[in-house]
């Protein structure tokens, strides 16, 4: 609902070589942290090199971090596998957050697809059981169509013990969505929702000012 990138028809993806010669640059000497998303980035088969040529190149990097849909549930997995033993082989750390956005049909309708909200919990449940990743989190997209679910899924994830973070939808040119206005604009009685559920997060579950 929030986002159509998946409407674009594939275009041009950078090489793994490609790549490496970029990063060159002193540019990029004190990055530290690299953020792998999408679209959906376990898709790619070669993560691992992406992952050898970002170390190999970048002196200061400490920590990937991957966001996933958890869609299709075995090739996420394998890239989610993939990953994670080109971070350790690298000495570094992975943060992986898994898009979660309600509980059953509500994330389901919000992605569009029947069954991906049991995808995702088997990839969370996986992720977590094998210790594939450092740091491991949900984040939800905010819209018309799970804002009276908020309190359910938040539930569901201290449940799950797993971190959760929220985040509204707005229009975006990136993800294909900066012309199309009706799943972001909420209602004055939603909003209020809205800000009645952050107060309870700011005061009783988040713990960091940023």
């Amino acid at each position: 609902q929030m986002c159509s990138i998946w409407k674009n028809k594939l275009g041009y993806q950078i090489s793994p070589e490609e790549l490496d010669h970029i990063l060159k640059s002193k540019l990029f000497n004190k990055v530290q942290v690299v953020g792998i998303n999408g679209g959906e980035p376990t898709l790619r088969k070669d993560l691992g090199l992406i992952v050898d040529t970002l170390f190999r190149n970048l002196p200061k990097l400490q920590q990937i971090s991957l966001i996933t849909n958890g869609l299709v549930y075995k090739k996420v997995m394998v890239g989610i596998n993939t990953i994670s033993e080109a971070v350790r082989k690298n000495n570094g750390k992975l943060n992986i957050m898994v898009s979660l956005d309600g509980v059953g049909q509500t994330h389901d309708l919000v992605r569009g697809r029947e069954g991906n909200f049991e995808n995702v919990i088997k990839v969370l449940g996986d992720i977590k059981d094998q210790e594939l990743a450092d740091s491991l989190q949900t984040g939800c997209t905010v819209i018309k169509q799970n804002i009276y679910g908020l309190h359910d899924l938040h539930d569901l994830a201290i449940e799950k013990g797993i971190y959760i973070k929220y985040r509204i939808g707005i229009p975006h040119q990136r993800l294909y969505t900066d012309n199309i206005l009706e799943p972001f604009t909420l209602s004055l009685e939603e909003k209020f929702h809205f800000c009645n559920f952050l107060e309870g997060i700011i005061k009783y579950y988040e713990q960091s000012e940023r």
